[in-house]
């Protein structure tokens, strides 16, 4: 097989597998392969929000509700590589909201790497704030149990970290009494 063949063969493998390729013309590759899970594809909104002059995204963002501010930090990320992690820092600095709509959104999520997202957007709130946002028993089970589901190994155990993490946080003392 000619090697000229074979980044055609290698993309047309990629996209048969719910990817979508586009030109990226600053990679000496030529390609980027956008990553776009079947259950839960990008919507034209995040699509069209990420070709806006920042200062209309930072404006847009401000009219967005909190689960859409979610969906845009996860899903905007899989459209460059390196991901633009702008959003998910917003997100992951807004506390307590966050918490209450990701609570909301885990029982319809069916896509794996979205409940990823929402994992890793927890993880970074409760880094950032310890014990001061309030992550319920029940969310972090809920979000344990979804992740031992998950049927791609790499996820599972990804996911795991982060719930340990989560229920753990590094740098963070333990709430309750302060020893004398």
């Amino acid at each position: 097989m000619s090697e000229l063949i074979l980044p055609s063969v290698v993309a047309l493998v990629l996209l048969s597998d719910g990817t979508r390729t586009t030109p990226d013309s600053d990679s000496l590759a030529g390609e980027f392969t956008v990553y776009e899970d079947p259950s839960h594809p990008i919507p034209g909104w995040v699509r069209d929000f990420d070709h806006l002059p920042r200062a209309v995204q930072l404006s847009k963002f401000e009219q967005l509700t909190v689960a859409q501010r979610i969906e845009l930090a996860i899903l905007i990320g899989d459209l460059h590589e390196p991901p633009d992690g702008t959003w998910f820092v917003e997100v992951s600095n807004m506390g307590q909201p966050v918490v209450a709509a990701v609570e909301t959104m885990l029982p319809r999520e069916r896509s794996d790497h979205f409940v990823i997202g929402m994992l890793t957007i927890l993880s970074e709130l409760r880094n950032l704030s310890c014990y001061i946002v309030v992550i319920p028993p029940t969310l972090d089970e809920s979000f344990a149990t979804r992740v031992s589901q998950m049927v791609e190994p790499y996820y599972r155990k990804y996911g795991m970290r982060l719930v340990e993490q989560i229920r753990k946080p590094n740098n963070c003392p333990r709430p309750g009494p302060t020893p004398r």
